[in-house]
C-alpha cells in the first residue's frame, strides 16, 4: 500500500507541476517574445531618431561607419542595417552586415510595397514595418524616419534588424526558462516523494493498527502526529481500541460469569435432586412414617427447581429480539389492582401491609398485561423477601405530563452503592437465583419503561417505574 499510494501522490503532484509549467511556459514565451520585440522596436526608434538628429545637424545625408557603430552599440544586435534614401531616390548603405541589399541597389527596381514605404517616409511620416522582406531577402523589423532640413524632407533613414536575430534573443530566454522549469520539476518531484512518504506514514500506522485490531489485539495506542483529518483518524482508532479492549474485558467477564453460573446452577440443582432422591428412596424403603410431610418437602424442592428453570427460559425468550409481546391498550389502574391481588398471599406470610396511593385519572398504556404484571410482581416479591416482619410496603402512582411514576417502597435492609451497580445484572445476587431483576429490566426495556432505584442500607429501597402514557 505504501509504495502504491506514494507513487500515485508523486505522479499527481508532478502532473500538476508539469501542467502548471506548460501553461506558464506558453504564456511566458508568448509574452516574452512580444516584450522583447517591443523593447527592440523602441530601441530602434530611439537610435533612428538619434541618427536623424545627427544627420540633420551635419547637413549631409551621410554618417561615418564609426558614428553609426557608436549609435548601434547599445542594441546588442547583429545584422542591423542602416541606409538612407534621398528625396531624389538615391540609396546609400551606411552599414556593413551579412544582410544583402537585395533590390535596394536600384530604386527603380524596388517592389511596389517597398516604394510605398519609402514614399510614405519621404512625405514626412515615421513607419514601423515587419513586411519589407524584399529589401534584404529576409524578414526584418524596419524603422523609417524622415530627415528634414527645416520643415522640408530631404531624405529618409531606414534602420532594419533581422527578425531571426531578435527571435534568437527571446529564444535564449525561453530556453533558460525551460531549463529552470525542468530543474524545478525535478526538485519538486523529489520533494513530493519525501513529503508523500511523510504524509503516508500515519495512514500506514492506521492500517497496521487495523490489522492488529482485526487479529484480536486491542492493547495499542497510536501517536498523534497532526491536528488534521489524519490526526482525527488516529484519535478515532485509539478510541476504538479502548472500546474494543473494554468490550473484550466485559465479554471475558461475562463468559466467566456464565461459566460460574453453570457451575453454581449445577450445584443448586444437584442439591434438591439429591434431597428428592433420598426422600423418595426413604419412602420406598419404608423409612418414614409421615409421608405427608415428606411429600410436601419434595413438592417444595421441585417448585424451587421449576421456578429456576422457568426464570431461565423467560430470560432466554426476552433476550431473543424476534420474540414479540402481546401488546394492547390496557388501563394502568386495572394492572395495579390485579398485581396487588396477586401479591396478597406473599404479604400474609410476613404479616405485611400494602398501602396503595394513586391519583385519579385514566392512564392508558400499550403493553403486554401479563409481562408488566410479572415485572411488578418480581419487585414486590423482593420487597416482601427483604422487609421485616409486620412492616409495610407502599405503592405510589403519580402523573407528570405524559408519564406515570409508579413507585414500590419497602422498609427492608436496603442496598449499598456496589449492590446497586449490579442490581440488574443476572446472577449477581445474595439470595435466590439472581435472575428475577434481570427479567424485570428486560421487560421494562421492551416497553420503553425506565427504572429508577434508590436505596440506603438499613433504610429500605424504592423502585420507581417511569411509564409513558399512550395518546
Amino acid at each position: 500500500m505504501s509504495s502504491g499510494i506514494t507513487r500515485k501522490l508523486v505522479a499527481y503532484f508532478v502532473l500538476v507541476i508539469i501542467s502548471f509549467a506548460i501553461i506558464i511556459g506558453v504564456v511566458f514565451s508568448v509574452s516574452y517574445q512580444s516584450q522583447t520585440k517591443n523593447t527592440i522596436k523602441t530601441s530602434l526608434i530611439h537610435e533612428s531618431e538619434m541618427m536623424v538628429s545627427l544627420i540633420e545637424s551635419k547637413g549631409t545625408l551621410n554618417l561615418t561607419e564609426s558614428e553609426v557603430s557608436n549609435l548601434l552599440a547599445s542594441l546588442s544586435l547583429e545584422d542591423v542595417q542602416v541606409w538612407v534614401v534621398s528625396d531624389a531616390g538615391v540609396i546609400t548603405k551606411l552599414t556593413k552586415t551579412s544582410m544583402g541589399m537585395g533590390m535596394m541597389k536600384d530604386y527603380s527596381k524596388l517592389q511596389t510595397t517597398t516604394k510605398t514605404y519609402i514614399d510614405q517616409v519621404l512625405s514626412g511620416d515615421q513607419i514601423t514595418s515587419e513586411n519589407i522582406r524584399g529589401v534584404f531577402n529576409q524578414d526584418t523589423l524596419t524603422i523609417g524616419s524622415p530627415i528634414k532640413s527645416g520643415t522640408t524632407v530631404i531624405g529618409a533613414l531606414f534602420v532594419s534588424a533581422s527578425l531571426k536575430a531578435i527571435s534568437s534573443i527571446s529564444d535564449s530566454g525561453v530556453r533558460l526558462m525551460i531549463i529552470a522549469t525542468l530543474i524545478g520539476i525535478l526538485v519538486a518531484s523529489l520533494m513530493g516523494y519525501f513529503l508523500s512518504r511523510r504524509f503516508i506514514k500515519p495512514v500506514q500506522a492506521a492500517n497496521q493498527a487495523i490489522d492488529t485490531l482485526a487479529s484480536g489485539n486491542y492493547e495499542l495506542t497510536l501517536q498523534k502526529s497532526s491536528n488534521d483529518e489524519l490526526g482525527q483518524l488516529t484519535d478515532n482508532l485509539n478510541i476504538l481500541s479502548q472500546r474494543l479492549s473494554k468490550a473484550k474485558t466485559q465479554s471475558d467477564n461475562l463468559e466467566k460469569m456464565r461459566q460460574n453460573f453453570i457451575s453454581d446452577i449445577t450445584h443448586e440443582l444437584r442439591t434438591p435432586v439429591t434431597i428428592i432422591r433420598g426422600l423418595a428412596e426413604g419412602v420406598k424403603d419404608g423409612l418414614y412414617e409421615d409421608t405427608q410431610g415428606i411429600s410436601e418437602q419434595i413438592i417444595t424442592e421441585t417448585l424451587g427447581m421449576q421456578r429456576l428453570i422457568k426464570d431461565l427460559l423467560e430470560l432466554s425468550k426476552l433476550e431473543d429480539p424476534d420474540f414479540t409481546f402481546e401488546k394492547q391498550a390496557i388501563e394502568l389502574h386495572d394492572l395495579l389492582a390485579d398485581t396487588c391481588r396477586s401479591a396478597k398471599p406473599l404479604l400474609e406470610t410476613k404479616s405485611l401491609k400494602l398501602n396503595c396511593e394513586t391519583q385519579e385519572g385514566l392512564w392508558r398504556i400499550v403493553a403486554d398485561h401479563q409481562r408488566l404484571r410479572q415485572m411488578l410482581m418480581i419487585v414486590l416479591d423482593n420487597a416482601v423477601k427483604f422487609s421485616p416482619q409486620g412492616s409495610s410496603i407502599d405503592v405510589k402512582v403519580t402523573q407528570d405530563k405524559d408519564q406515570v411514576f409508579l413507585s414500590i417502597i419497602d422498609q427492608g435492609e436496603g442496598m449499598t452503592e456496589d449492590q446497586l451497580k449490579t442490581l440488574f445484572v443476572r446472577y449477581h445476587t445474595t439470595e435466590g437465583n439472581g435472575i428475577g431483576l434481570a427479567l424485570c429490566k428486560k421487560i421494562a426495556d421492551r416497553h420503553n419503561i425506565k427504572i429508577d432505584v434508590k436505596s440506603t442500607p438499613h433504610q429500605g429501597t424504592s423502585f420507581t417505574f417511569i411509564i409513558p402514557i399512550s395518546n
